[in-house]
């Protein structure tokens, strides 16, 4: 085995692993101006973005884990 093939090797093992590894959205915000009003004097009203849009997302996406920051 030549120094290429080897590394080769290596490569290639660490992407399987990377992709048995489960995905983790690191930062999300979600937003629903229905069911949690916005206050009247707000400055920053983003367009809705409610959980259960978000969570479609993450199981057609493959995300296992997330992380939710309040604004």
């Amino acid at each position: 085995m030549i120094r290429r093939e080897f590394l080769a090797g290596l490569a290639g093992a660490a992407l399987a692993r990377a992709a048995e590894a489960p995905l983790i959205d690191t930062h999300i915000h979600a937003f629903d101006p229905d069911k949690f009003p916005y206050h009247r004097l707000a400055t920053y009203k983003p367009a809705a973005a409610p959980l259960k849009d978000y969570v479609a997302f993450m199981k057609q996406a493959g995300i296992a884990h997330t992380v939710i920051v309040h604004p």
